[in-house]
């Protein structure tokens, strides 16, 4: 065993005795000082704030309703923006660090997120990710939020396993949860500058970084009006190092807005407005993997193949930055009554997402490498507009038994469009770029569920729930055509769980669901054989036993699973066209946990953990993917023994059989461990995070091995600021967090390498 893995484990093995050491004392403070059940939404934050009441404090919304983290019988992970902040977390990809289980990864602006092994490699329009993101409760299905930098987060809370009973859209693998900061009638502020540096180290270029994040709100008309106001910028002039240049590359600027009114015409009656505005432009550009670029066989070419560097052709048309920008608006209706609360949600998203000037082989390749149809350069573009509206009523407790009850609809029009050779125009603008895709879809979506709750005796829960889904697709491939494809989708897919309360600090609980993802049409299947092959709708059969126990002084979580995962859908990417297959059975199971403790006053350890030993195909005999065999030529010989756009140089697909095979983005093991002190003035944090080897193709070639990571806070507070210093990636570790394969090359894209940086803070 290496030593960080030995280190990982023992430290939180140490976290796993505490829970236990501490668990008598624990249970006698229980009693003796019993705690009234929270009776208004608070922020996962109070969970670590030395003021604290307590750690069994954490109010979450997992189930549609205020309630103890402890007792709602799924696995939850709320991080609180203050975590967030102290262990160094300045993107949603990094939130991986502090939730087990949690994989973040994507393909250019696509974000895809894995959890407990459940993902998807599918880029195209109208797939969906299995595990859906809600951002202040409206379905967000680009999920390119997900690369955002969202200045306003309250706190974020990651479900586990499949969901679709409480919430508007089903999901196979879990629930992302982001809440952002609502409006308040007491005047307040809070304003972050940072400035950081990344020092250059390990491959990568030294580079400045601001990030400016800000927060207002209060009152308008008395307290009846309030208002808040959000704004984010983030400007790096890149770490890359371009090998073609010889000069910094990866120019990352983003700008975020949101706003939100909030109404109160009554004290039953709260009515939330929100309007949001995302522009993002960023070079997206990877590094080639061991070699393994199409340039690479042609003389003359520049191929990158150190951490954090990068070549690419330049588009004659424009920049090869990505831009994306989203815009939204929502309206939330909260009416309490007698008999429960009644909620209608409302959202608006719109997202246009333009990939220009992507080099697939990541590389300066030669004209010869280009006319053959080897070096690929590709644009992509992506625009989706997305309608929902959700109806939701919690009932209070008519004696034992309590319900919540939903009608959700959902309707989404998108397109999209790839063309290659774009660097070819300016030598011969009536040829190139050649369009190789131009794709449609249109999805409508209408649900109706519920779930009940029968509490039998004080110490014994039954859940019981169900979701019907009635799914029309109506999709056409323009290039190549295809006719209008339809097809319908119905699901009916239940949950039920059982809990006990052994002591108002310690409960167990088992439960059983069952994940439903639509299927697709195939009409961006164009590569398939036979072409515009549908695919059959994912289902996950999922079964769950976990324990918790939560006190004033210490949280313990930890759950194991089981999936039977039928029909999972995957994509493979040729570098013209994606081929998208169902497998056949997939297992996955394993354990993982979540515990804190105050090791005293102002001083708290969290750690998380997850191992899933298992995560593979049972039966997958058709797998498709790239080799790493190059289509063979003779360069030096004109015209390179090869047809023209023949691929020569390029790598050869391969068919073949992948039972037994890991999924790729789930590493078997992943631990975090973050010690926080906060005494009110000087507050530091360090976090620690481990993960096992984990691949990034079906192939298994993007292989990232094992790695540990480090992120570091220290500051000090007085009057209303703070002074603050941060170093993140302290061991300027180089790790993959996304990987792409296709016959132009291996690519993976690396984490930031080390930054160190000042914070300034103003609240008020």
């Amino acid at each position: 065993m290496n030593q960080p893995l030995r280190w990982t484990i023992r430290l939180l093995a140490t976290v796993s005795t505490l829970a236990v050491a501490s668990g008598a004392w624990a249970q006698d403070q229980a009693a003796t000082q019993p705690q009234a059940p929270p009776t208004a939404l608070q922020s996962a934050s109070a969970a670590i704030t030395p003021d604290a009441p307590g750690l069994n404090d954490i109010i979450v919304m997992a189930q549609r309703r205020e309630q103890r983290l402890s007792d709602v019988p799924l696995t939850i992970s709320a991080v609180s923006s203050d975590t967030l902040e102290k262990a160094g977390v300045t993107t949603l990809r990094d939130v991986q660090n502090l939730v087990s289980g949690f994989t973040f990864s994507g393909q250019g602006t696509v974000a895809q997120p894995s959890i407990r092994g459940v993902s998807t490699l599918l880029s195209t329009s109208g797939s969906e990710n299995p595990n859906a993101l809600y951002i202040d409760g409206i379905y967000q299905a680009t999920q390119a939020a997900l690369g955002n930098e969202l200045p306003d987060i309250d706190h974020i809370e990651v479900l586990k396993g499949p969901q679709g009973t409480l919430f508007g859209r089903n999901a196979t693998g879990g629930a992302i949860q982001i809440f952002t900061r609502a409006p308040s009638f007491d005047p307040h502020a809070d304003f972050t500058v940072e400035g950081g540096y990344y020092t250059g180290d390990g491959g990568s270029d030294s580079a400045p970084r601001v990030n400016v994040r800000a927060f207002v709100s209060g009152p308008l008309i008395g307290d009846t009006v309030a208002a808040s106001l959000s704004a984010g910028y983030l400007y790096t002039p890149g770490y890359l190092h371009n090998d073609a240049t010889g000069q910094n590359d990866g120019l990352t600027r983003k700008i975020n807005f949101r706003g939100k009114l909030l109404i109160k015409p009554s004290d039953t009656v709260e009515i939330t407005l929100g309007g949001y505005y995302v522009d993002n432009n960023q070079l997206i550009e990877q590094t080639v993997v061991n070699g393994l670029s199409a340039a690479a066989a042609y003389p003359g070419a520049i191929v990158p193949s150190q951490p954090w560097h990068t070549a690419y052709e330049t588009d004659p048309r424009g920049s090869n930055t990505a831009l994306l920008t989203q815009y939204g608006f929502s309206a939330t209706v909260k009416i309490d009554m007698d008999v429960g609360t009644l909620t209608s949600l409302t959202g608006y998203n719109n997202t246009n997402a333009l990939n220009p000037g992507t080099s697939i082989h990541n590389a300066v390749g030669t004209l010869p490498c280009s006319l053959n149809f080897a070096c690929l350069d590709y644009y992509f573009s992506v625009k989706n507009r997305e309608i929902s509206q959700e109806f939701n009523f919690a009932s209070r407790n008519f004696g034992i038994l309590s319900f919540v009850a939903g009608l959700y609809y959902y309707n989404a029009e998108g397109a999209t469009e790839g063309q290659i050779q774009n660097n070819l125009a300016a030598i011969a603008p009536a040829s190139f770029p050649i369009p190789v895709q131009r794709f449609k879809f249109k999805t409508t979506s209408y649900a109706a569920y519920g779930e009940a709750t029968l509490r039998l005796t004080d110490a014994l829960t039954i859940i019981g729930g169900l979701r019907f889904n009635h799914e029309p697709h109506e999709d056409q491939s323009i290039i190549p055509p295809s006719p209008v494809l339809s097809k319908t989708f119905d699901s009916l897919t239940p949950r039920a769980s059982i809990r006990y309360e052994i002591t108002p600090a310690l409960s167990v609980y088992g439960t059983f669901s069952i994940g439903f993802k639509s299927g697709l049409t195939g009409a961006s299947n164009n590569a398939s054989v036979p072409q515009f092959a549908p695919a059959a709708p994912e289902k996950i059969y999922s079964y769950e036993a976990g324990v918790k126990y939560a006190t004033s002084g210490i949280t313990f979580n930890g759950s194991f699973f089981y999936y039977d995962y039928q029909n999972k859908q995957e994509q493979t990417f040729t570098g013209l066209a994606t081929i998208v297959t169902n497998t056949g059975p997939v297992r996955i199971y394993g354990f993982d946990f979540d515990a804190s403790a105050k090791l005293a006053k102002p001083l708290t350890l969290r750690a998380t953990a997850s191992w899933i030993p298992v995560a593979k195909y049972l039966d997958f005999k058709n797998a498709s993917g790239s080799s790493t065999t190059r289509i063979p030529f003779d360069p030096t010989q004109p015209p390179f023994n090869c047809a023209p756009g023949g691929g020569c140089g390029g790598f050869l697909p391969v068919v073949f059989d992948a039972s037994g095979r890991r999924l790729s983005r789930t590493p078997e093991f992943t631990a975090s461990a973050t010690l926080t002190y906060d005494d009110g003035r000087f507050d530091a944090s360090g976090t620690l995070s481990y993960s096992s080897s984990v691949f990034h193709d079906i192939t298994g070639i993007i292989n990232q091995p094992a790695y540990v990571t480090a992120n570091a806070t220290i500051g000090y507070s007085f009057d209303k600021a703070r002074i603050g210093v941060y170093a993140r990636n302290v061991t300027n570790k180089a790790y993959y967090v996304n990987g792409l394969a296709s016959s132009a090359g291996f690519l993976a894209g690396y984490a930031p390498p080390r930054e160190v940086g000042l914070s300034l803070n103003f609240k008020y």
